[in-house]
């Protein structure tokens, strides 16, 4: 959908004025991340946001006059907090997990006084390279890696150090660029992959996905 969108815009304003130059920027941001979706019982989760934050390279590739395909490389850090999470046990968890992450967005520059405003929309790839959780039951702490994997096997149903390493969704962004290059967004972002690894000898109601809204300046060179 997203390519034949590209595809229609391209032919459609062909004749129009020729786009502005390919540009590359230093991107930096802080995010508030959490999970969504059910728990063990099929209800809906209740985990509260975690400040993260995103570093990277982007490039603003010109489509037409006005109209960009907004890519780039980032490092990104996600993650949730809930405490309580179980009836009648004092435990808290939290999840740092770090990913390598594509976004691929249609970007619209519309000129205002001496700049741009920005608005954008489009798809995320993530790949997990890293992560922990720390588990706080009572006065103890216990820290484990995340184990990245599609699916395991296991009778224990409260392994909570499993992710899948996939993941993917959308962004939506909206911001102003200055006249000297120096830009501001804020966004949000929707996860559609489901990123808890399948227990294949316990299924459960269980569902994780990632969700963020967050602010990133982005300077062009």
């Amino acid at each position: 959908m997203i390519f034949m969108f590209i595809a229609l815009v391209v032919i459609s304003y062909s004749t129009k004025s020729q786009p502005n130059v390919t540009s590359f920027r230093l991107h930096s941001g802080l995010n508030a991340q959490t999970f969504y979706g059910t728990n063990t019982t099929g209800d809906k989760l209740n985990l509260n946001f975690v400040p993260r934050f995103n570093v990277g390279l982007m490039i603003d590739f010109p489509l037409v006059s006005e109209l960009y395909i907004k890519s780039g490389l980032l490092f990104t850090t996600k993650g949730a907090k809930s405490k309580n999470q179980f009836p009648g046990v004092d435990m808290g968890v939290e999840y740092n997990v770090a990913y390598i992450e594509l976004p691929m967005n249609i970007l619209y520059k519309a000129p205002l006084q001496s700049g741009h405003i920005l608005l954008g929309f489009g798809p995320y790839l993530s790949y997990g390279i890293v992560g922990s959780v720390e588990y706080g039951i009572s006065t103890t702490t216990v820290k484990e890696n995340i184990e990245f994997s599609t699916e395991y096997e296991s009778l224990n149903s409260n392994e909570l150090n499993k992710l899948n390493p996939f993941d993917y969704g959308g962004n939506i962004i909206v911001g102003y660029e200055l006249k000297n290059g120096v830009s501001w967004q804020l966004n949000t972002q929707q996860g559609i992959k489901k990123i808890n690894t399948v227990n294949k000898l316990l299924p459960s109601n269980i569902t994780f996905k990632n969700r963020g809204y967050g602010i990133s300046i982005e300077y062009k060179f």
